[in-house]
């Protein structure tokens, strides 16, 4: 499997993504989605969220400081 390395402005390399079995591929970049509201509780949501609203390739919900955001990724 193809590791974890994602390169983004807010989070250094190798990001731990909280969804079990989600591993984000090479060549994409994460950021912080523009139109997602509250809490990441929802994978499949978020990733939705991303793909339709924000045209990015996937989505994710990870931590980041105290809270579950989702990221959108799209290819660098």
């Amino acid at each position: 499997m193809g590791g974890r390395k994602v390169a983004t402005q807010e989070h250094p390399k190798n990001v731990k993504v909280e969804d079990e079995g989600m591993v984000i591929p090479e060549g994409l970049c994460g950021s912080k989605s523009k139109t997602y509201s509250g809490q990441c509780l929802n994978r499949r949501g978020c990733e939705y969220q991303c793909k339709v609203v924000e045209h990015a390739e996937t989505g994710a919900c990870h931590f980041h400081h105290i809270q579950r955001h989702c990221y959108c990724y799209h290819y660098c």
